[in-house]
């Protein structure tokens, strides 16, 4: 991906103690997506949504805009997804402890 990614592999490969605050910035940065979209091979899969590569490069830089905006306000699950409901349930355990399950609902 981008030199600064690369950067901040290195320096993590060097100093293992060192805690990184705040990389999503990294993430949703243009220049970034950009460079993950040109290193995907043309022949992989479409992805959840149905879109190949091809079809999402026609109109890249609107998409990578579009992208990046929806990943900075949590807004990037795929529709497929984001579609189906669900609803909490509680489990109880033979220890007396009790523990959330989610279950999809239709």
């Amino acid at each position: 991906m981008g030199t600064d990614l690369t950067r901040i592999g290195e320096k993590a490969r060097k100093e293992p103690e060192l805690v990184f605050t705040s990389l999503y910035h990294h993430v949703t940065d243009v220049d970034n997506l950009r460079a993950g979209y040109d290193a995907l091979p043309e022949d992989r899969a479409v992805g959840v949504d149905g879109v190949t590569k091809g079809e999402y490069g026609a109109n890249l830089e609107e998409n990578l805009q579009r992208l990046s905006g929806r990943l900075k306000r949590g807004g990037a699950i795929a529709p497929s997804r984001s579609a189906e409901p669900t609803s909490r349930s509680l489990a109880v355990r033979r220890v007396g402890r009790s523990a959330s399950a989610v279950l999809k609902t239709r």
